[in-house]
């Protein structure tokens, strides 16, 4: 299949395509499957690795020399051969801004950003590698754009750095002068088990104050007060337990009141995030199953915690493509309830009220949270039989021990996964493993969901040979639903080598309506595979109704032949005796308890007259029991159009009250509670 993907070039890089597959057997029967594939809109792509610049800030300094190296790549990732010459384009990052303050009013920010041009080049690359080389001048400090074009392929590319005056690495924090306030520290990691020690590296001045919050999603875990250095000033502090998932650390930098030295607010803050594992609460259990299972055989699995530690667990056994087509991974307890929390502690203060300092406004910079779980989807594998699910536990582990649990899968052929999620006083675990399941031989039937009375239909049947033992093979089809035309319900295939054939059989479906059963039994030597499979029978045609009428005399008598209508064992037969005209009441019943539709006036409508029914008609037992159960699914659905006011809405969830809707199931509802139905509580309270 050719496909004319039309992508203009703006695309800044690679693409991903996801195709979506639709595949037919022979038999009629069909699979769908998902990919995901690399899509590449240019044939090369530039890229750009800037020097390593501070520790703290990854900031360059002016009045130094600074190699940028260039690569250009093709879409495999190798470097292109030969010369190739890119265009590079060096922007610098402005900002005009200015503060505009009242007596009465908190400063008013006002702000403009825009790229300015400084520099344009061409850098010659040798074997898919070049280098240029940037030096910015003292007075020329700020934020760099540099861009990268292969003019050959059109791909471009970036990076934005931040070079500024030896030492002073803290005015890149306030470069946007919108976030003034903010403090940028750094941990030496982002990941810490408990028991290390953790390392925060805080750009200060001299003779400040810094205060140190531990804040967790609910409550402040401890504080901390710390003079501050000039220049940086580091905290060293033991990571604990109770800061698992993840722990906030919010510093609040103060600077003496009377301080001229920089033009930074008298109060700075920031807050860093940092996970935090406990490895007590982490339980690994370890599964022990074959790599290769059997269908419709005894089989057994092993559960064993990799430390000895004590668990209860559970085991679900499912068909692989069918977790693939919604894309479901392995629940992770773990995950879940050590998920990171986001920040739940508030903080105010009134620095920005102290006459004379600048404190800027105290908002909440940072927005920290947890996501991000879904991932995406793998590649949907094929699956043609019936999905495979077996579920078992919950089970108790005792600390060392080992259990083996036996189970049996249906006919299936395939991969299955074995999952276990395993829990103990606040500590959890997952493990799987994906099992093949086959026999040497295996068959597989396609037929229709739905078919009606003497239909002619072929039954594509699919053998399929695991093994080189399986030579000759013979198919039996038995059913309560089918007459094999030929007079034939069995055939023989031959195979020379593993694989599959297909055979077919010719066939008539019954006069009858009802469930159809089939089975389809393959025999080679001692190997015997069975499929099962159901199927409904029904009539396509609606239901016809005929009516014969007779006005008769007194002392008059009517003797009639009367032919059934339709097939046998669908057809039924009413006499109506009344001293007025027919009305067919027999006929409306049926109409009002097979009445499908479903808005507020119809579900009323169809239940209303069954009220009074036994009035009318001498019903059967069957008939008033079906009757009642209308009447109460009428009423018990109707709660559902209730909406907040009392008043119903025309369909199910609807938002808004209908006045007709409203008068007319109110209606109803009173008369059924007048002929002794109850009603859901609170229903007629809200209603009046």
């Amino acid at each position: 299949v050719n496909a004319d993907i039309n992508v203009e070039r703006q695309a800044p890089g690679r693409l991903r395509a996801n195709f979506l597959v639709k595949v037919f057997e022979p038999g009629g029967n069909f699979s769908i499957n998902q990919i995901a594939l690399p899509y590449n809109v240019y044939n090369a792509y530039v890229g750009v690795k800037m020097p390593k610049g501070s520790d703290l800030s990854g900031m360059l300094v002016t009045g130094k020399d600074h190699v940028i190296d260039i690569a250009d790549v093709d879409t495999k990732g190798r470097l292109l051969p030969g010369n190739r010459t890119v265009e590079l384009e060096l922007y610098k990052i402005q900002w005009r801004w200015w503060w505009d303050e009242t007596g009465d009013e908190l400063s008013n920010f006002t702000q403009d950003r825009y790229n300015k041009l400084v520099k344009t080049e061409t850098v010659n690359l040798n074997n898919g590698r070049g280098k240029y080389t940037m030096r910015i001048a003292k007075e020329d400090w700020g934020r760099y754009l540099l861009k990268v074009k292969d003019p050959e392929t059109g791909h471009s590319t970036g990076k934005i750095v931040y070079v500024d005056w030896p030492n002073w690495s803290e005015r890149l924090q306030q470069d946007n002068p919108t976030e003034a306030a903010m403090l940028s520290f750094t941990s030496n990691k982002t990941t810490y088990n408990v028991g290390e020690d953790a390392t925060l590296t805080i750009p200060t001045s001299s003779d400040g104050r810094a205060l140190i919050s531990f804040e967790n999603g609910s409550k402040v875990l401890k504080t901390d007060w710390i003079d501050t250095k000039k220049g940086q000033t580091q905290y060293r502090f033991k990571v604990e337990a109770n800061m698992a998932p993840n722990i906030f650390i919010n510093v609040t930098l103060l600077q003496r009141h009377a301080q001229t030295v920089n033009d930074l607010p008298i109060r700075m803050y920031g807050a860093i995030n940092l996970a935090v594992n406990d490895p007590e609460t982490i339980l690994k259990p370890v599964i022990n199953i074959p790599d290769e299972i059997r269908p419709e055989s005894k089989s057994a699995i092993t559960i064993s915690e990799a430390s000895g530690k004590e668990m209860t667990y559970t085991v679900a056994i499912v068909d692989e493509g069918l977790l693939d087509i919604t894309g479901y991974k392995t629940p992770d307890p773990h995950a879940a309830f050590y998920a990171r929390e986001a920040l739940g502690v508030k903080t105010w203060d009134l620095f920005d009220y102290i006459i004379g300092a600048f404190g800027g406004g105290l908002e909440r910079i940072l927005s920290i949270g947890g996501d991000g779980t879904n991932g995406v989807n793998k590649n949907v594998s094929v699956n043609r039989f019936k999905p495979v699910v077996k579920f078992m536990g919950p089970f108790h582990l005792n600390a060392g021990e080992k259990q083996t649990r036996s189970f049996t899968l249906p006919q299936y052929i395939g991969s299955v996964k074995a999952m276990v999620i395993a829990g103990h006083n606040g500590s959890y675990g997952i493990a799987e493993k994906a099992v093949a399941v086959k026999k040497p031989l295996m068959i597989l039937a396609t037929l229709p969901r739905v078919l009606a009375p003497l239909e002619r239909i072929q039954l594509p049947v699919t053998i399929f040979a695991m093994e080189n033992n399986i030579k000759t093979v013979s198919v039996e089809v038995l059913s309560n639903a089918f007459s094999n035309l030929s007079g034939n319900n069995t055939r023989t295939v031959t195979f020379s080598q593993t694989g599959d054939q297909m055979v077919t059989f010719d066939l008539s479906v019954k006069n009858f309506i009802g469930v159809g059963k089939v089975k389809i039994i393959a025999r080679s030597g001692a190997e015997t595979s069975v499929y099962d499979v159901e199927l409904n029978v029904r009539n396509p045609n609606p239901p016809l109704v005929r009516v014969l009428e007779k006005e008769l005399l007194p002392g008059t008598a009517w003797n009639i032949d009367y032919p059934a209508v339709g097939m046998a064992g669908t057809n039924k037969a009413t006499l109506e005796v009344s001293s007025i005209p027919a009305i067919n009441l027999s006929k409306r019943l049926s109409y009002l308890i097979q009445y499908p539709h479903g808005c507020v006036e119809q579900t009323a409508s169809a239940a209303f007259p069954q009220l009074y029914l036994g009035q009318l008609l001498d019903l059967s037992d069957r008939d008033k029991a079906e009757a009642e159960r209308n009447i109460k699914a009428a009423v018990a659905r109707l709660k559902g159009f209730q909406v907040g006011s009392g008043g119903l809405s025309y369909w199910p969830d609807g938002g808004e009250a209908d006045e007709w809707g409203t008068s007319y199931a109110g209606h109803f509802m009173l008369a059924a509670q007048a002929k002794g139905y109850s009603l859901p509580v609170g229903f007629m309270e809200q209603w009046k």
